[in-house]
């Protein structure tokens, strides 16, 4: 709901900041251990929502987990490649699930261009990377 309400009507700050209290406490409550979900709700889904919202609250609430989102960007993700060397579910994910984090991330003043941070899988071992600096 809060992604397309950012979408259709994104002049209406008072929804849209009521909808974010509940959730950006959930988000707050993400940490180590936690990337999947939090009480039912996705990290992934939050995440998309902030970057469609791009407001100050959001910008805020991802400030405040900076460290942690920019870790989980720098940390090697095991891809699940198959051993027959094709792509599997795993790679997909793990790969949405950078970029995703990736895009939030550079809603953050100190990381403007997104671009510039490439999210690729090293051939050696097999984890996705992001090459995003510690600001």
């Amino acid at each position: 709901m809060l992604r397309l309400l950012a979408s259709v009507r994104p002049v209406d700050e008072a929804w849209i900041d009521k909808l974010l209290g509940p959730l950006g406490e959930r988000f707050l409550a993400f940490g180590p251990g936690q990337a999947a979900s939090q009480k039912g709700i996705p990290l992934s889904y939050l995440l998309m929502a902030f970057t469609d919202i791009d407001n100050e609250k959001t910008r805020s609430l991802l400030g405040q987990k900076k460290e942690w989102l920019v870790q989980l960007l720098r940390k090697g993700w095991i891809t699940g490649q198959l051993s027959n060397g094709k792509i599997s579910d795993g790679d997909t994910y793990n790969l949405l699930g950078k970029y995703i984090i990736r895009n939030a991330v550079c809603t953050l003043p100190e990381y403007p261009e997104k671009e510039r941070y490439r999210i690729y899988v090293d051939d050696a071992e097999g984890r996705c990377y992001c090459d995003i600096p510690w600001k």
